[in-house]
């Protein structure tokens, strides 16, 4: 068998990242291993190390695949409402405390999904460093994007938005759930 042409050994990259990604937000870091990933991708196990030098380095790096994507998506939000960000504030907050992303954890934000798991990284892991400048994409996209006043409040919003979903996600399957959605809801966007 030869060797994978460059263009090849890019798009397999890319599928290691995003079935990364996908996996470590669906079922956390420690739970995930690399021939899951491999598999997910459609790759052999044995490929791996010719793309990443380390289950860590593949962590941090999908955990910023994710948080670029989660860029995008606040960005197109924005995009869709120009010069209305309180429209665009209003969409993206319905978005985030919707039931659709509670219940898909892997395709949702990767703040609540790796957060406990980040968390529990030692603090100079590559992983932490690609979360914190994570969030601070998130709250830079708050400020521009969505006319958020300050960082502190930018803060403050997203906090409540990881934290209800957190919450409604933990105690799903109860009316608890739901209704810890609709409170933050309504404290995120007063009518």
């Amino acid at each position: 068998m030869g060797r994978v042409s460059r263009q090849q050994a890019d798009e397999n990259h890319k599928q290691i990242l995003e079935a990364a990604s996908h996996l470590f937000r669906a079922n956390g870091l420690k739970e995930t291993s690399v021939p899951q990933v491999m598999a997910a991708a459609g790759l052999t196990h044995g490929g791996f190390y010719g793309h990443f030098a380390s289950k860590e380095a593949l962590s941090a790096a999908a955990c910023q695949s994710a948080f670029a994507w989660l860029d995008d998506y606040f960005k197109d939000i924005a995009a869709r409402h120009p010069g209305d960000p309180a429209a665009a504030r209003a969409e993206l907050i319905d978005n985030y405390l919707s039931p659709d992303h509670r219940d898909h954890p892997g395709d949702g934000c990767p703040a609540i999904s790796l957060g406990a798991d980040v968390g529990r990284e030692p603090a100079d892991s590559p992983v932490r460093e690609a979360y914190r400048q994570g969030i601070e994409g998130i709250l830079d996209i708050l400020r521009d994007d969505f006319a958020v006043a300050s960082r502190s409040q930018a803060l403050a919003s997203y906090s409540t938005l990881v934290g209800a979903l957190l919450l409604s996600r933990a105690t799903e399957g109860s009316p608890l759930s739901d209704e810890i959605l609709e409170v933050a809801r309504k404290a995120l966007l007063p009518r």
